[in-house]
């Protein structure tokens, strides 16, 4: 698809960056009260790989038309647009960080979430938010994210988060967001539906979806 393959990368992160935002006040901290009861019943042991088990979690407000264009007509949930804020969490659980998942969904529903969480989470916001934390990010982009660059990022970073179209370049197949770590030789993509292996980096990114699905940005992330 070449250059206009490129502009649909570029387009889709610009989409998300007009439409980043936040919740209203009132909002955010009564999902903040009820997201903390539900998270002592039901957090995970370690990392979060079900996504689609959250849906007594929320995050984000999606008005009538929205829930019938995108949702079937049900109140939105993490379940439906989380998974950057799930990718994050999963990430600071790698580097030792303290990681509290109703915090982390409140913090990005004062800054970065899109278009009232109907679409998720701006991956810029992740970044900022990273390096608020202290953190050390690099990110490749849309063309950019090849085999060659994504071997240079393996070697510096610890951990790693990709955002990508779940089929071809096509917004309509939505995109999902998630994490990869190894442990000794084990590489891990978490939230794919669960926990798929890969063999590194390169496997993991660029095999997404069996290969169906198309990169649109890699974040590196370091202490």
């Amino acid at each position: 698809m070449g250059f206009f393959g490129s502009i649909m990368d570029r387009l889709t992160l610009g989409f998300f960056r007009l439409f980043s935002g936040r919740l209203r006040k009132k909002l955010r901290e009564a999902q903040l009260e009820h997201n903390r009861g539900v998270w002592e019943k039901e957090a995970p042991e370690r990392f979060i790989e079900h996504q689609n088990r959250m849906r007594d979690l929320s995050y984000g407000h999606a008005g009538a038309l929205s829930r019938k264009l995108f949702f079937g007509g049900r109140k939105l949930s993490a379940a439906d647009n989380a998974c950057e804020v799930i990718a994050v969490y999963n990430a600071l659980l790698v580097l030792g960080e303290e990681a509290d998942f109703p915090q982390l969904l409140f913090d990005f529903s004062c800054r970065g979430i899109c278009f009232g969480g109907v679409f998720g989470t701006n991956p810029a916001a992740l970044v900022r938010y990273l390096k608020k934390r202290g953190l050390q990010t690099e990110t490749a982009r849309g063309g950019r994210i090849r085999a060659e660059r994504l071997r240079e990022l393996e070697a510096v970073y610890e951990v790693f988060i990709f955002t990508a179209f779940n089929r071809g370049r096509n917004p309509f197949h939505m995109i999902h967001t998630m994490c990869v770590t190894r442990e000794g030789d084990q590489w891990q993509v978490h939230n794919d539906g669960g926990c798929r292996s890969a063999s590194g980096l390169e496997d993991a990114v660029l095999n997404y979806n069996d290969g169906k699905g198309h990169p649109i940005c890699v974040i590196g992330i370091r202490k």
